[in-house]
């Protein structure tokens, strides 16, 4: 992409989502670093602008994604700061081995890997669609799962940190095919779930152990959407190592995206949160 655009990463004052701000802001964009913490996000700006010269923008936004209404706070905040904002990433995440609830009363897994992450593309769609084209880039990974048990979204009845990851990363792809399915075509809207890799993150070594690539080559892969000439029209794909691949079959049920869907929009609105498809 030779034009210059406006890009919020979630999660990015560490690992894969630091280094993409640093690909970004390195060739010159803007970039809208966040984190749960203020001054660790005030600590990574720092550490960009220290370390690279360039000619690009750089903010920092906070929230805590353990709590949605500091999501809905950080997206009223970039709307009115950040006008210009055509690209979205996706990218916190955690790996919990012990189940914790946070203070909207889901379990923190689901919430902080997708469901904030759903809250936040509705709470900027008015946006990304006044702004379109525009992309929306929802990080998965190989590891999401091939099926899940409605009655255990949570681990109500029993849970696995393992599992847990998995169906929040099956649930980031079922959303980015649901968001497609309304928006890709209508709006201009175009909308990917990547898997960045096995990297060597914090994230990986909670979970799995110190191995895995670089974060830059993270950072590369769910960046690819945008730079490749080759994905950056597409839209509704499953993107690995910068080539759409097929994701697990689960995913392509329609009826699985929109029960989703309406099980995400309901849960919201049980907390008080207006939905919006946007304009």
């Amino acid at each position: 992409m030779s034009e210059r655009f406006c890009t919020l990463i979630t999660g990015s004052t560490d690992g894969i989502g630091k280094k993409a701000a640093e690909l970004l802001y390195r060739r010159g964009h803007c970039v809208i670093v966040h984190g749960r913490d203020e001054a660790k996000v005030l600590n990574t700006r720092k550490e960009i602008l220290k370390k690279i010269k360039g000619d690009g923008k750089l903010f920092g936004v906070v929230a805590d994604f353990e709590n949605l209404r500091e999501v809905e706070k950080m997206a009223q905040k970039v709307k009115k700061e950040f006008p210009t904002l055509s690209v979205l990433i996706n990218n916190a995440g955690v790996f919990r081995r012990k189940r914790v609830i946070t203070k909207d009363g889901f379990e923190s897994t689901f919430q902080i890997n997708y469901l904030a992450h759903f809250l936040l593309v509705m709470q900027l769609l008015d946006l990304l669609i006044k702004n379109a084209p525009s992309w929306i880039i929802n990080v998965s990974s190989m590891v999401h799962a091939a099926s899940y048990d409605k009655d255990n979204i949570q681990g109500e009845k029993r849970y696995d940190a393992y599992e847990a990851y998995a169906v929040s990363k099956l649930f980031n792809v079922l959303f980015t095919y649901k968001l497609h399915r309304i928006f890709g075509n209508s709006k201009n809207i175009h909308v990917y779930a990547v898997h960045p890799g096995v990297i060597n993150t914090k994230l990986l070594r909670e979970g799995w152990g110190p191995f895995g690539a670089d974060p830059e080559v993270g950072a590369r892969n769910i960046l690819s959407p945008i730079f490749s000439e080759k994905l950056r029209n597409l839209s509704g794909i499953y993107v690995e190592n910068g080539v759409p691949v097929k994701s697990k079959p689960i995913t392509y049920n329609q009826k699985e995206q929109d029960f989703l869907w309406e099980l995400s929009i309901k849960l919201l609105k049980e907390r008080g949160f207006e939905i919006s498809l946007g304009g």
